[in-house]
């Protein structure tokens, strides 16, 4: 098999997996038929319900596109909206991390690997004293 043929088999694998992914109810992977306007008058009328002005939806939804706009991409088609919470909450952990004086590992890189289910793993980094912190 060439690697030309190889690369095809690996694209049609993962088109299927990410296909039978995209029908699971937690999934993390970017549904690109979302309706974005109605999904954000369902968000202004609970915020609405439950006792919040008009200004105070206002400025929550100004707040939310800003903080979409400068998500990140770590995982082409996973939602930018995981994206951007997996960053604040990254960012929060080094914070509290940097107030405790614990050794942290800011340079490490992030990432969101669109998988259904529940799992935690740590996988070590061979020849380093490293490891991968898988969260899912």
């Amino acid at each position: 098999m060439s690697s030309f043929e190889h690369n095809e088999t690996a694209v049609k694998l993962w088109e299927q997996i990410f296909a039978r992914m995209a029908e699971a109810e937690d999934v993390t992977i970017e549904n690109h038929d979302y309706d974005n306007k109605a999904g954000e008058e369902n968000f202004c009328s609970r915020l609405a319900e439950a006792g919040w002005s008009k200004s105070e939806i206002e400025e929550r939804i100004e707040i939310h596109k800003v903080k979409m706009a400068g998500a990140p991409v770590t995982s082409p088609g996973v939602a930018p909206y995981v994206e951007a919470l997996f960053e604040f909450l990254c960012n929060d952990v080094e914070a509290a991390m940097g107030r405790l004086n614990l050794k942290s590992n800011a340079r490490v890189a992030r990432g969101v690997e669109p998988r259904v289910g529940v799992l935690a793993s740590m996988i070590n980094v061979t020849m380093t004293d490293q490891g991968i912190v898988t969260v899912a």
